[in-house]
């Protein structure tokens, strides 16, 4: 990607999409996950996370979860709630 479009890409604000799919990471949900929750496909999604990627200059999901939580995309509450409903599914 020439240097000037990456540029670009990192000025540019996260949009409502990208959003959506950092709510999703950051309550743990996966690619497969995230792509049927929004009804798109998962290569849709491994793009908006390298443009979200770009935009933020962060390399991980681990580090994108805390950025989703800092920037109030995502509550605690609904982790909170996320992680209840993923022991539940562990539960025999």
């Amino acid at each position: 990607m020439p240097y000037e479009s990456i540029k670009h890409h990192q000025q540019s604000p996260i949009t409502a999409r990208e959003i959506e799919v950092l709510a999703l990471l950051a309550i743990g949900l996966n690619n497969e996950q995230i792509a049927e929750k929004l009804g798109i496909s998962e290569k849709t999604i491994d793009n908006l996370l390298a443009s979200i990627k770009l935009k933020t200059r962060l390399t991980n999901r681990v580090l994108l979860a805390f950025y989703s939580y800092g920037k109030g995309y995502v509550s605690e509450a609904a982790i909170k709630s996320a992680m209840r409903a993923h022991r539940e599914e562990k539960k025999p």
